[in-house]
């Protein structure tokens, strides 16, 4: 794994800096994991602000973009990647695989690659994809920011036209995707046992996939955003708190206030299908995230209601103040829709 290792490798004092200026929330896996997955989508809804957030050269993305270097154009950018637990798994067993036995590659010591253990798993592709990126340090690294700093290294690694890494954030192909995100120990390697250590490691493997069943998903955010704030859902007005130009992510969230610290759960969200006559509330996952498959061309209406506390029934809560409703038609790509609430 050294050779590996080297590479994504941060230098210890711009770790430290980092962590001790950004207040810890005590990340565990899952919410790494989850936040990877909205800062990727992110960058697939605003490409041009995501190259621009993170200083990246215009006409080098586009040289490492080819033929498809036209998707810097599009003015909504590219269908965010729908949650895939059976794409978590196979990322999870990958990592876990490599922890293990002490190896960093997309094939596994026999030769299986990700294509073999995602066909393996059950989940039946059209296409399949990878990306891996590990972080190491010796003293505490809080999981927001080496999210972070992984996501920049994926990002600035696919969009570096001499490395030639496959383009599997900015990929108009892909449309679901399963995050593994794990904190280990790490052996490194020397000539001399005297020399040998063991250092802490943030290990991350993201599957991507496009299933040959067509599938369709609406998913969000639902976060808390700030007295004034932008309250609509996508203007781009800059957001003052972040004037740090070191700090990327909250320069690429910052048109909505979205930040880790903001992801509220404190919400009943509700879909309507006009077409079905069904209505069918979403759970929420980490961070305040929700997704549901829906049929195409679908009238639908999604509804988010404040959540009140109730001991006398089962579930502890009611339903309470409409705060926001939202009608639209499902089309046949997956949309993103988020909720800021005052």
């Amino acid at each position: 794994m050294k050779n590996k290792i080297t590479k994504y490798v941060v230098a210890i004092q711009i770790l430290m800096s980092s962590c001790f200026a950004f207040e810890s929330m005590a990340f565990n896996d899952l919410e790494a994991g989850a936040y990877l997955w909205k800062l990727i989508n992110e960058a697939r809804l605003r490409p041009v602000k995501t190259i621009e957030a993170y200083g990246i050269d215009y006409e080098s993305a586009k040289r490492a973009l080819g033929d498809d270097s036209w998707i810097l154009e599009l003015e909504n950018g590219l269908p965010p990647l729908a949650w895939n637990a059976t794409l978590v798994e196979t990322s999870s067993e990958h990592n876990i695989d490599m922890i293990n036995r002490q190896y960093y590659s997309y094939n596994s010591p026999e030769g299986l690659s990700f294509n073999d253990r995602i066909v393996n798993s059950g989940y039946n592709p059209l296409l399949t994809g990878e990306s891996l990126s590990i972080l190491s340090f010796y003293l505490y690294v809080d999981p927001i920011k080496a999210v972070e700093g992984i996501f920049e290294n994926m990002l600035r690694d696919e969009l570096n036209p001499d490395l030639g890494y496959p383009k599997n954030i900015f990929s108009k192909n892909f449309t679901e995707i399963g995050i593994s995100f794990v904190s280990t120990l790490l052996s490194i390697e020397s000539d001399s046992p005297q020399k040998q250590s063991t250092i802490n490691a943030y290990l991350v493997t993201a599957d991507f996939g496009k299933p040959i069943e067509t599938r369709v998903y609406i998913m969000g955010n639902i976060y808390n955003i700030g007295e004034n704030q932008p309250t609509e859902l996508n203007p781009l007005i800059p957001n003052q708190e972040f004037d740090n130009k070191n700090n990327y992510a909250a320069q690429l969230l910052s048109y909505k206030s979205w930040s880790p610290q903001k992801a509220n759960d404190n919400f009943i969200l509700l879909i309507n299908n006009f077409i079905e006559g069904s209505r069918v509330e979403v759970s929420h996952g980490n961070l305040g995230a929700y997704q549901i498959q829906i049929p195409t061309n679908t009238f639908y209406s999604i509804e988010l209601y404040r959540k009140i506390p109730d001991n006398n029934i089962p579930h502890g809560w009611v339903q309470g103040e409409l705060l926001k409703r939202i009608i639209n038609i499902g089309l046949n790509v997956n949309k993103m829709v988020d909720f800021g609430i005052n």
